[in-house]
């Protein structure tokens, strides 16, 4: 029943947002995202995200291994170690952390050696509880929101570098 109830709901908003809708439902469904004032920005946490993993897959070369394709290598991963505020919060051993967390991520899937979205989100999750555990006022998707807007930055900054010595080379 569940699934003929989201079957019918997802088919009858694909064809109101086509124009090709029955007008059975006219009036029913309430568009939530993009909202202008605000209020709904939490909801935006998984694009923000979703862009850091973007960011971090493509700070190298092209993938010739099939299997690592869309996803994160150790060496990508520990790049988040040459974020200032990252090794300012933890000193010297937030590299060793990011290196055992990467490791216990891998640990899970027995052939590969690279984590996926689902597996970065866990480190994110995993990494900002860590590096703001001293900011109690914070909840954790703050935390998490803070730690993508902090490496955001850094990564759009080390592409456009990398953008610029391919140009200069």
């Amino acid at each position: 029943m569940d699934k003929h109830v989201k079957t019918k709901v997802i088919d009858e908003s694909i064809r109101l947002v086509t124009g090709e809708g029955s007008g059975e439902y006219e009036g029913s469904f309430e568009q939530l995202l993009p909202v202008e004032d605000g209020s709904m920005e939490k909801f935006y946490l998984w694009n923000k995200a979703q862009n850091l993993f973007d960011l971090v897959l493509q700070t190298s070369s092209s993938k010739k291994d099939p299997e690592k394709l869309g996803r994160i290598t150790q060496f990508q991963f520990l790049r988040l170690a040459k974020i200032t505020e990252f090794s300012k919060a933890e000193g010297t051993y937030f590299k060793a952390d990011l290196e055992m967390l990467f490791k216990s991520l891998i640990k899970q899937h027995d052939s590969v050696s690279s984590i996926d979205i689902y597996d970065f989100f866990t480190a994110i999750e995993k990494l900002s509880a860590k590096l703001f555990k001293d900011e109690e006022e914070m909840s954790p998707a703050d935390k998490i929101e803070q730690f993508v807007e902090t490496a955001t930055p850094f990564f759009e900054e080390f592409l456009l570098q990398q953008q610029e010595e391919k140009e200069n080379f």
